[in-house]
């Protein structure tokens, strides 16, 4: 089927053409038949935007969506504290069903938000992969097992397994570990030497506390947290690394060089006091940074919008300098950039790419007078909640106020105020 939509301002994220006034973008199927002037012909379905602007679908790189279940259980507190007296007690509580009905509420609101992607990284893999079966969610995995139990081999022959099992299912399965201060160097070197096996990238949450870079050098002479993970063959194929708030120059010289994508969660970083990563010379260093929003236990809202805003905003503040990172660059981090980093054909809208698409109105008060720096208004003055439609490889999974997601709100909803109940007697 083809359906076409008309009357856009196009914002395309294409270099050799970013904006298309009065544009006509065509979806056919899963992807994207044509993107320009109206020229492309009969179609079966005709959308008429009336001026609204059509963007890539937004690409949440770093979350842990289950933990939407969390939301506000655990505030006030830092990183260490929130971890291990909070957040680890009650995950112990976790069953699958839990996963699953967390998972639904973040995708509720991921769609909603115009997040046409999600890299999540949690407890019960099949949970999540279920979720985004049933809602169409586009989901890539992440491996984020520790061993602080000492069950270094079976993290290991399950990193072997879900990466094998996903990668059956068309679900891309990066492996990985959750960080330096939770795995053993036993645990890393043995997912890097699997990651090498079958030429993967790898992930981890890197230096997202002052605390964490200051153990790391106590216990591996001296080393930084990417040192040691360079010493450890960890990105020997490339990696994504979520956080990096504490890097200086070498390590992101280090980084870029091993061909890493930084993720910049900017809002979890700021309310956990972790502090503010350096991504204006991560850009000027030349690494291409991606955006996510954490979890909602240390964010709270799933918004990209939000994270692109602070992305850019905290950079002119920390650098005293209005150019520090541009509007358009913010932007790149939550589209390109993120497709980029997850090795997929989306975060443009061009032919041939995923028909990962959202709509924003244009017609409210924040959006006025009219304004031709769109990119500045979509950064700037846009929230989430100016999100009129999210279609994920040509599927609606919201639109106008209805969602369209497999399972209606009201139950997600009554799902999950039962189960964070039982899961708050942890703590």
């Amino acid at each position: 089927m083809r359906i076409k939509f008309k009357g856009a301002l196009i914002l395309t994220m294409d270099e050799k053409r970013p904006f298309i006034e009065d544009g006509c973008v065509v979806v056919e199927g899963e992807k994207i038949a044509y993107c320009g002037k109206d020229e492309a012909g009969p179609c079966d379905e005709e959308v008429d935007v009336s001026g609204d602007i059509l963007m890539p679908g937004l690409i949440n790189c770093h979350a842990h969506l289950a933990m939407s279940l969390f939301r506000g259980t655990a505030e006030s507190s830092n990183l260490k504290e929130w971890l291990y007296n909070k957040v680890f007690p009650m995950e112990k509580r976790l069953t699958c069903d839990d996963v699953f009905w967390g998972t639904m509420l973040a995708i509720a609101e991921c769609a909603r938000g115009g997040i046409t992607t999600v890299a999540d990284t949690y407890f019960f893999n099949e949970a999540a992969a279920e979720a985004a079966g049933i809602s169409g969610m586009g989901l890539v995995l992440m491996g984020a097992d520790m061993d602080i139990e000492g069950n270094t081999q079976a993290v290991l022959e399950k990193v072997r397994r879900d990466y094998e099992r996903y990668g059956a299912m068309g679900i891309k399965y990066i492996p990985g570990c959750h960080s330096v201060y939770t795995c053993s160097q036993r645990l890393i070197e043995g997912i890097a030497d699997f990651a090498c096996q079958v030429k993967s990238k790898t992930y981890i949450h890197l230096s997202e506390t002052l605390e964490e870079v200051g153990e790391c050098a106590n216990e591996h002479g001296g080393l930084t947290p990417p040192q040691y993970l360079h010493k450890c063959g960890f990105f020997d194929y490339g990696g994504i690394a979520a956080h990096c708030v504490h890097v200086d120059k070498d390590d992101i010289l280090l980084l870029k060089q091993q061909g890493v994508y930084p993720v910049h969660c900017p809002a979890s970083n700021l309310k956990l006091g972790s502090g503010i990563a350096p991504v204006y010379s991560m850009l000027y260093h030349g690494l291409e940074v991606a955006l996510g929003t954490d979890s909602s236990a240390s964010n709270n809202r799933l918004d990209m919008f939000r994270e692109m805003y602070l992305a850019s905003v905290l950079q002119k503040g920390s650098m005293n300098r209005a150019d520090a990172v541009s509007e358009l660059e913010a932007l790149r981090m939550a589209t390109v950039n993120g497709a980029k980093a997850l090795g997929l054909k989306t975060g443009m809208i061009k032919e041939g790419y995923d028909s990962d698409i959202i709509r924003v109105s244009a017609k409210g008060p924040d959006f006025k007078p009219k304004n031709t720096n769109v990119a500045g208004q979509l950064v700037y003055a846009a929230s989430s909640h100016d999100v009129v439609m999210t279609m994920c490889k040509g599927k609606v999974l919201y639109e106008d106020g209805n969602f369209h997601i497999g399972i209606d709100t009201d139950r997600i909803y009554s799902e999950c105020d039962s189960r964070i109940n039982r899961l708050l007697k942890s703590i």
